[in-house]
Formats: C-alpha cells, sequence, structure tokens
C-alpha cells in the first residue's frame, strides 16, 4: 500500500475515533528578498516534524477528576512494508521528533497502516470519549 493509502486508511479511522489530525506541511524557501523561511510545526528548532499533528481525547478516571484530556497527536506516515533506517538523516530527524513527542506524555510514531495508527494512540490502552 502506498503512503497516500496508508494515510486516507489512517484518516478515516482517526476519525471513527474522535482523533483530530491536522497535515503538518514542513519546508522551506528563500523569499524575494534572499532570506530563508522555514514553515511547518517545529521549524524555528529545525525539526522534521510528522506529516499529520492533532488532539486525542482521553477521558481521564474519575479519581483524576473525570476531565477529558487532549493528547497532542503525531503520526509520520510511511507506505507500508517500510522499516526505519537508522543511518537515514531525515529519518532520524523524524524519530527525534517523534521521541520528544512521547517523553513529554503525547503519543506519536511512524504509521504504515491502521494498526500502526491504533498502536500510537494506545487505542485499546485508554478510555475513550
Amino acid at each position: 500500500m502506498r503512503e497516500s493509502a496508508v494515510t486516507s486508511h489512517v484518516r478515516l479511522a482517526a476519525a471513527q475515533l474522535n482523533v483530530t489530525l491536522w497535515r503538518n506541511n514542513c519546508g522551506g524557501f528563500y523569499d524575494e528578498n534572499g532570506r530563508f523561511v522555514r514553515y511547518g510545526l517545529g521549524s524555528e528548532a529545525k525539526l522534521a516534524s510528522s506529516d499529520w499533528v492533532g488532539i486525542r481525547p482521553v477521558l481521564i478516571t474519575p479519581q483524576m477528576v473525570g476531565q477529558v484530556l487532549g493528547v497532542f497527536t503525531a503520526v509520520e506516515m510511511k507506505h507500508q512494508g517500510w522499516h526505519y533506517h537508522p543511518d537515514d538523516k531525515h529519518e532520524q530527524e523524524q524519530k527525534h521528533f517523534i521521541d520528544i513527542v512521547n517523553a513529554n506524555g503525547g503519543m506519536a510514531g511512524f504509521a504504515t497502516g491502521i494498526n500502526d495508527f491504533y498502536r500510537i494512540i494506545r487505542y485499546g490502552n485508554i478510555n475513550n470519549k
């Protein structure tokens, strides 16, 4: 399955689970004055942020006041069959962003299909609203 098909399947699964995902275009260009302009999440830190970012609603248990919190979610879409290559600089940068999100309580990862997406958002492990 191509990355575009993985993206379509994951976005449909996300919508069914009330997970909001937004396309996060990142990159840079030179403006008319020759200045390099970066855009996208994390661009000022030169992070290779994920293709899709959003919020996953998580119901906090009664012991935790019964509030619903939005947990930052980041999904880096890859084609089916893709595997991480630690020698690939761009993939290293993408993993670094994912590691930062996860280390700070968010949910992030690489997805080559819906099952990866479920793993990233810990579907089945956290109460859903």
